[in-house]
């Protein structure tokens, strides 16, 4: 029996992935509406994929169970990310009309299950940093019931993204009070060039609260450059205030 050739990657998916790279706003938000249809067949393949569970031939129901296990690892993963960058622009984005789909988005996503420790820890591993920043963000989360993730965190504290690292310094904080590991990767943070990450650095160094105290020097200068959103600028200062008292 031979074997099915595996389908070819469609040159519209990179075509689409590289527009929303592209400098034209135009073309970003025609690629972002592509991203729309193209989930749709993926949507409508997975009764698809389930009907053949029941079919006559053995080697049919195994790839089955292979592809549904494969996606709901994906699903599982592709959650972590959406709910933690959800999370971040409704609270963070500078819009309020972007701030309020993000909600909407979040509501329509629904209540996170409590994922297993495992899954999380073996996402920190993924090879999307998204992904590896959602899981980082979950595992803060749950705070102390996360600490048989502490060494997995500490080894991820190594990621070459500067945003998993800054959030995995914020779950270690948050899990179990290691200031002396986050306050170093959350200070080098504030020289970011992305803001809202500076911005996410200050505030967690906030919560570390007077054992950020070293960091002091870092916030003020970070709080001397120069800002396109008005609410990051504020974001430090209120991290200097709570540092202070």
């Amino acid at each position: 029996m031979g074997t099915a050739e595996q389908p070819g990657r469609d040159p519209s998916i990179d075509q689409w992935l590289a527009a929303l790279q592209h400098p034209d706003a135009r073309v970003r938000r025609e690629a972002v509406a592509a991203w729309k249809v193209l989930a749709a067949p993926l949507r409508s393949a997975v009764p698809r994929l389930i009907a053949r569970l029941k079919d006559s031939d053995s080697v049919v129901r195994q790839e089955v169970v292979a592809a549904l296990g494969h996606l709901s690892a994906l699903n599982q993963a592709v959650a972590l990310a959406l709910r933690a960058a959800l999370r971040e622009t409704s609270e963070r984005d500078h819009d309020d009309a972007v701030r309020g789909k993000a909600i909407e988005a979040l509501v329509q996503l629904g209540p996170g299950t409590s994922s297993p420790l495992p899954a999380l820890v073996e996402a920190l591993q993924d090879e999307f940093a998204v992904v590896r920043l959602g899981a980082a963000h979950a595992l803060g989360d749950l705070g102390a019931e996360a600490k048989p993730a502490i060494a997995a965190l500490i080894q991820a504290l190594r990621d070459p993204n500067a945003g998993v690292r800054v959030q995995v310094a914020r779950a270690l904080w948050r899990i179990d009070h290691r200031d002396r590991i986050a306050v170093p990767v959350l200070v080098h943070a504030l020289e970011d060039e992305d803001e809202v990450l500076r911005w996410i650095a200050a505030d967690t160094l906030g919560d570390i609260g007077c054992l950020a105290e070293d960091a002091l020097p870092a916030l003020e200068a970070a709080l001397q450059r120069e800002f396109k959103m008005s609410l990051v600028r504020q974001g430090i200062a209120l991290a200097l205030e709570r540092i202070k008292h």
